[in-house]
């Protein structure tokens, strides 16, 4: 109903300049519907503004016996503003009655509409307040997991670190292990070294033998020789031979510990190869055994190693996902409270706009009972109250405009939760 009043003053302007014209004619010019046509005369008619008369069926419109103009300049502003001046007191009166009730009119639709928009206002602050109680929980209970969460971390790549030392430690096992694998041979090595000194040995005492022998059959010899030669160092060689016959039984008394040293040298020995050929079995065996253990365990420590890293990983991915959707919560809580804002705002226009209408409601009381004659001021009045009527229809229309747009921001926000 925003366009009546200008409408209204479109048709008088109209059926003053152009006389009786038919609704369709009026409908095309003025760009309205054959019915508002009809309407609007009706009204203008019962002010005693136009005449309505009936033809073939169809109806037409003509001005009533007073002279109504428009004033060109208003009109070169877009305006169709009757010239007031050749309206008299009476027609005046008419025409702002027949404004005021319109503009009543309008305002008891407006008023219906802000009315209309209140509990659609009431709706979306306690949905938003529902929400931000909702976000409030929530972010709390999402500061608590995070924190596990990074307690979580935390432990994880400590565990993570143990299992890393304890794989270079079986490592560093194994690379000894493989070292080592050359201590069997060494160790017969050395007993070959121990049979070689045996070897000597035997030949030492052979030689001492031969010796002995040798000088035993030089002794004879030389006594042999002497009592032949001279009786008169008989004596000598039988004290030399006395003397070489010690010596031999002496290197005999050598020869004999020798043999007998050797004898437990050689004892000894073979015992020591035994015992040696033995634990090398055993440790050979053993050192495999441990071998085939520590391989497995390294494996295992592998795929333990490799697991904690892809669980690291894992983990820490999630973390990041936990912390991006907590920022996306965030941004969400102050979109939540720039919606929260704009109803308050909404609110305070609702009623802004409440209030006058009903002042307007006032004013129009007051031009409806006229202003005694006052063509000027009555003009003033009505023009006045028309602006002021259409800015209160512009502030509606922006005010559901205004809550259609939170609402779908509502809807956007519902979805995100």
């Amino acid at each position: 109903m925003e366009d009546v009043v200008t409408g209204i003053d479109g048709l008088l302007k109209y059926v003053s300049e152009n006389g009786e014209t038919d609704a369709t004619m009026l409908a095309s010019n003025l760009k309205v519907s054959e019915n508002t046509i009809q309407e609007w005369s009706l009204v203008l008619e019962r002010a005693k503004l136009v005449r309505i008369a009936y033809k073939m069926g169809r109806m037409y419109v003509g001005p009533a016996t007073v002279s109504v103009s428009i004033d060109n300049q208003d009109a070169k502003k877009g305006g169709n503003v009757v010239r007031y001046e050749k309206m008299t007191p009476a027609e005046m009166e008419n025409l702002a009655g027949v404004k005021s009730s319109i503009m009543k009119d309008q305002l008891a639709v407006q008023e219906k509409e802000v009315d209309n928009i209140a509990p659609k206002i009431k709706e979306l602050r306690e949905y938003i307040q529902e929400v931000q109680k909702g976000f409030k929980d929530r972010s709390a209970e999402l500061n608590k997991y995070l924190a596990e969460l990074n307690a979580l971390k935390d432990e994880s790549a400590k565990s993570f670190s143990g299992v890393s030392s304890y794989k270079q430690q079986v490592d560093k096992l194994m690379e000894e292990l493989s070292k080592s694998s050359g201590m069997a041979d060494g160790g017969k090595s050395a007993v070959g070294d121990i049979d070689d000194v045996s070897g000597n040995v035997e030949a030492i005492i052979a030689d001492m033998r031969a010796k002995g022998a040798a000088l035993r059959g030089s002794s004879e010899n030389v006594l042999s020789e002497f009592d032949a030669k001279a009786s008169e160092q008989r004596k000598q060689l039988v004290q030399f031979s006395s003397s070489a016959r010690q010596e031999a039984k002496k290197i005999d008394e050598l020869v004999s510990i020798a043999e007998n040293m050797l004898a437990e040298y050689r004892k000894r020995v073979n015992s020591y190869k035994h015992e040696f050929d033995s634990l090398l079995a055993k440790s050979s065996r053993e050192r495999a055994v441990f071998l085939d253990k520590t391989a497995k365990a390294k494996k295992s420590v592998d795929r333990a190693y490799d697991l904690a890293g892809k669980k690291a990983g894992e983990l820490d991915a999630l973390i990041a996902r936990e912390q991006g959707g907590l920022a996306r919560l965030t941004e969400l809580d102050r979109g939540i409270k720039d919606l929260k804002q704009s109803i308050e705002g909404m609110s305070a226009e609702r009623d802004a706009i409440k209030k006058e209408i009903g002042e307007l409601n006032d004013s129009l009381d007051g031009i409806s009972k006229g202003r005694g004659g006052n063509i000027m001021q009555e003009r003033k009045d009505v023009s006045e109250a028309e602006e002021k009527v259409k800015k209160v229809g512009a502030r509606i229309k922006g005010l559901g405009s205004g809550s259609r747009s939170v609402g779908k921001k509502i809807d956007g926000i519902t979805k995100k939760r």
